[in-house]
């Protein structure tokens, strides 16, 4: 599932932002907002988008950031005050092992609602160069705005009216850094999980039907094979979960080809999440059926081995199937 709409993405806007420096003194420093930000909105508008592939929350009870995110929703007047409030609260926070940086703050417009979100921005010291009709001129330039996914060290965003839910990320680690989960007030949001989870069934059923030059040895695996991968309780990574379905791909695969559309026609596209347990059942591993009309099917779920199922071909060309079984009733 989509936090916001796709539709609505390409809608944002940017009403309000402000910056606070954090992670270096006692206190944060207060840089406020932009004079000429309507000269560089895409940038910032862009960077905002970014932070909507971030893993699923919602907001634990007594969440002091919730209170917050709902001041903000409610226009500029509150606005400069309610960020210096969490920038203040963020850098109590800030462990001194963690770079320093600006937590950026904006307050936005999607469709007919309002949405906020939180950057804390790595700002670097980087070296431009001019060329000289002779030479190259190097130049120094600190605290600087790279762009980069790379440099937005940790982020949040919340709609309105998807609320307590939001998705947030930290590229320090694949779960989020303790404190700043923390200062978000944040619990994992594991119905969100589990349905995200579901579509990795339907990416593996689609990709059997549609890619023509996969083996059907390979399709038959599929579903197992998404299954397992699920179960391991990673980080949803879609060249990882191509991999595990079908092996590596060449750029030029058809399989590959395929297997990218369907993702990117999916509500897994851009997204991050952890995979959930127990959700993707395959269909019968072992499928036996006999000319009198029997069937036997045993669920993936059941190991086969000679203590619970033999088979033994008889003279006659008939096969005698032994199972050991404990049963809880009659169905």
């Amino acid at each position: 599932m989509e936090y916001i709409p796709r539709a609505e993405v390409d809608a944002l806007a940017i009403e309000s932002m402000i910056f606070h420096v954090v992670g270096t003194g006692e206190r944060p420093v207060f840089l406020g907002a932009p004079s000429n930000v309507q000269d560089h909105g895409g940038f910032f508008l862009e960077r905002v988008k970014e932070t909507l592939g971030g893993r699923p929350f919602a907001f634990a009870e007594g969440s002091e950031t919730a209170g917050d995110v709902a001041a903000l929703f409610t226009g500029p007047e509150g606005f400069e005050a309610t960020s210096r409030v969490m920038a203040e609260r963020f850098h109590a926070l800030h462990p001194s092992s963690s770079k320093p940086g600006v937590l950026m703050v904006f307050a936005l417009r999607v469709g007919g609602s309002r949405a906020a979100c939180l950057i804390k921005y790595d700002h670097l010291d980087v070296l431009t160069y001019e060329e000289l009709p002779e030479a190259v001129r190097l130049a120094r330039v600190e605290r600087s705005f790279v762009e980069s996914s790379r440099a937005l060290q940790k982020t949040a965003f919340f709609a309105k009216d998807a609320l307590p839910r939001f998705v947030a990320r930290d590229r320090l680690t694949t779960g989020g850094a303790d404190y700043w989960l923390a200062f978000l007030g944040a619990e994992r949001a594991r119905d969100e999980e589990r349905e995200l989870t579901s579509e990795l069934a339907g990416i593996a059923r689609a990709l059997g039907r549609e890619a023509r030059t996969l083996p059907q040895e390979a399709k038959r695996e599929l579903l197992v094979r998404a299954r397992d991968y699920a179960e391991r309780e990673v980080e949803f990574d879609d060249e990882v979960f191509l991999t595990e379905l079908v092996g590596a791909q060449p750029e030029s695969s058809e399989v590959r080809s395929v297997y990218e559309s369907l993702v990117e026609a999916s509500p897994l596209a851009g997204r991050s999440f952890t995979t959930a347990k127990k959700v993707i059942r395959p269909r019968a591993k072992h499928v036996l059926k006999s000319r009198e009309g029997v069937t036997l099917r045993v669920p993936y779920e059941v190991q086969i081995d000679r203590e619970v199922f033999e088979a033994r071909p008889l003279p006659d060309g008939r096969t005698e199937i032994r199972l050991r079984l404990t049963l809880e009733g009659e169905a």
